[in-house]
């Protein structure tokens, strides 16, 4: 064999060599759909039973938070004060029950572990959850957070109040870590 011939074979097995191991590592990491944190997903309040479901995977072990999120149109004050309105004040008396809880939109929290096809429920939380954070567009009332492991999980929110009121509003539900590393 000339030396061109062996350096041409050398290089395909190179390649070939290569190639088996990029598919082998994409084969183990294949990606199997189910959505990582953070999530934001649309909810509707207009309806008392409206649901969302989906199953996410958790990568990291960690606490994980469940907000609603009530946009408003960024530097229209008049819109924020509008949404303010609906999702009222953050001030609490002593119980911890709201001083000016804003239009009520309870809600029914359910996560679950899905593991070798059970499902195992680990959380379900209800609650009329008060403002807890704003920003530049948004007010957030946090529903509750629990510590996730790695692995597949269910999650439903079930609104509990009919709530016309906030036809007006994009209302999100939203899924995120604590942040921390």
């Amino acid at each position: 064999m000339t030396k061109l011939t062996i350096f041409s074979w050398s290089l395909l097995v190179c390649v070939l060599l290569l190639l088996s191991i990029v598919f082998g590592l994409q084969a183990c990491t294949k990606d199997d759909g189910f959505p990582k944190p953070p999530l934001i997903l649309p909810l509707y309040l207009e309806k008392a039973g409206n649901k969302i479901e989906t199953n996410i995977r958790i990568v990291k072990n960690d606490a994980y938070y469940f907000r609603l999120r009530f946009s408003y149109k960024e530097n229209d004050q008049v819109d924020r004060a509008r949404v303010r309105n609906l999702t009222g004040d953050h001030k609490t008396d002593k119980s911890g029950k709201a001083l000016q809880p804003g239009i009520p939109n309870p809600v029914r929290l359910r996560v679950s572990a899905l593991e070798a096809g059970q499902e195992h429920e680990i959380y379900v939380k209800e609650v009329d959850p008060i403002l807890t954070s704003w920003g530049a567009d948004s007010f957030e009332k946090i529903i509750g957070f629990v510590r996730l492991e790695p692995g597949i999980y269910k999650v439903e929110l079930e609104n509990l109040r009919s709530s016309s009121e906030f036809n007006e509003t994009p209302v999100t539900f939203t899924i995120t870590d604590s942040g921390k590393s």
